[in-house]
């Protein structure tokens, strides 16, 4: 009985064994696959964030020359009394930039 059963279960041993090597081989190369895949998308989202920064500094800058072209007519108003209407169009850029 032993006998005819034997060479089955031989077989199922070297079967068990060889998808085991197979598993341990391929293993790694998979693992590697879902790191590449998950760092892609973490460098999406860090794009993403960068994006939006430059966004944000972007207006900052604007904001900041719009406020230094106030000032600076106001400082050419105060020393020479003219220049109303640089004033006038001053006061609506920054009005403009506030409101958004």
């Amino acid at each position: 009985m032993w006998e005819d059963i034997s060479p089955y279960l031989s077989a199922v041993v070297l079967i068990g064994g060889a998808v085991a090597v197979i598993v341990k081989w391929i293993s790694p190369a998979l693992k590697l696959a879902q790191d590449v895949k998950r760092m892609g998308e973490r460098i999406d989202k860090l794009e993403e964030h960068d994006r939006k920064d430059l966004s944000v500094l972007e207006d900052f800058d604007r904001r900041m020359k719009a406020q230094n072209r106030a000032m600076l007519s106001v400082v050419n108003h105060m020393i020479d009394g003219n220049g109303i209407e640089r004033l006038r169009e001053s006061r609506d850029e920054l009005q403009d930039l506030l409101m958004k």
